[in-house]
């Protein structure tokens, strides 16, 4: 059985952000709606071969998230031996050579003449020593407006090897504020440059980019989404939970700690060792956070609701609901039990997985 990946006091695994919850996507050793009917494409070993023989460009596109989102291609520049010309062929047919080739990562993309793109093309020289050797290639961030290019930023680059076909990432994110931020590395990212992002595309799309002549080995394209997190609201402050406990008489109201767990590291982790605060309300009790919260740590309040328990026909047996580390909410195949009044567990059946907690006593 395939189970949804999910965390409870648990934390989703994912490419979480500080402020949002993120959405992620890879095409990796599969490559999905990148691959097209052909023959300049092959998938050799994991990778992605593709090579473009026109003196146009060719681009790989998929739908990109819409608000901000992160993008990175992970590739190896093949063409760029130095002093080896490439052959294309013109719109007649007839054949010829280019040395200059390019090759990276598209986005903004609205049509085959608008579109922002990011590529690498290698210099024609080695500058290097017995001992330190070195190659450079030039990074130009450039606007296809109607099918006029115009070059927006560039700037050289050195890498620490001769190797031409290393393989290194290039990347864009988008901020809320209007920004594109590109970034290129080959063990980490550094960014490059920042560009102030034209009124947002009804659909924008994000891929891959060939230059005239050019071939390109793609390893990883990646796709991260972020979303604005729900975060509940405040209902109670710590005084005045400490001021209704005082006065119960129901056997579970109070506070109750992390005990211990069984869980499948498969499909959960830990998002922190929880107090939680429980509060009779109608005919079941409110679950409300009190304190102990790793992930999301700067978000989490005491008084936010953390969850519901709705009795059953059994003694002590409760339907629940329950909000993980990632304020994602999980309504169903989620159960509650009271045991000696003492222990509460938490019991998620289709993840093979449960919390407890022991009550606290009153002072």
């Amino acid at each position: 059985m395939t189970h949804r990946f999910i965390a409870l006091i648990f934390i989703i695994c994912s490419f979480l952000s500080v402020n949002a919850k993120t959405q992620y996507y890879a095409y990796f050793n599969q490559f999905g709606e990148f691959l097209v009917d052909n023959n300049a494409q092959s998938v050799i070993d994991g990778t992605l071969f593709e090579s473009n023989q026109s003196t146009l460009p060719s681009l790989r596109t998929v739908a990109a998230p819409a608000g901000t989102y992160r993008f990175l291609v992970r590739f190896s520049h093949r063409n760029n031996s130095p002093d080896k010309g490439y052959t294309i062929f013109d719109n007649t047919g007839h054949k010829r050579k280019i040395k200059h080739t390019e090759c990276g990562i598209v986005f903004d993309y609205t049509d085959a003449h608008n579109y922002l793109f990011a590529t690498i093309a290698y210099n024609n020289f080695i500058s290097h020593d017995d001992i330190n050797p070195r190659c450079s290639f030039t990074l130009t961030v450039s606007r296809c407006q109607n099918n006029n290019v115009t070059q927006l930023y560039a700037t050289q680059i050195e890498q620490t090897t001769d190797d031409y076909k290393s393989v290194q990432s290039l990347c864009v994110t988008t901020t809320s504020d209007g920004t594109f931020i590109i970034a290129h590395g080959t063990t980490h990212l550094t960014t490059v440059c920042t560009l102030p992002r034209p009124e947002l595309t009804a659909t924008p799309r994000v891929g891959y980019y060939l230059g005239a002549g050019a071939k390109i080995g793609v390893e990883r394209l990646v796709t991260s989404a972020s979303q604005s997190l729900n975060i509940p609201d405040i209902k109670w402050t710590k005084e005045q939970l400490d001021n209704h406990f005082l006065s119960s008489r129901d056997p579970y109201e109070g506070y109750w700690t992390y005990l211990d767990r069984e869980t499948d590291d498969n499909t959960m982790r830990l998002g922190g060792r929880y107090t939680i605060a429980i509060v009779a309300r109608d005919s079941g009790y409110d679950i409300f956070f009190v304190d102990g919260a790793k992930v999301n740590a700067d978000k989490w309040a005491c008084g936010m609701t953390k969850g519901r328990l709705t009795p059953t026909i059994f003694t002590d047996n409760y339907t629940a609901t329950w909000t993980d580390a990632t304020f994602n909410n999980i309504t169903s195949d989620v159960y509650a039990t009271f045991e000696s009044g003492a222990i509460l567990s938490v019991k998620f059946p289709t993840h093979r997985s449960q919390i407890r907690f022991s009550k606290v006593l009153q002072p």
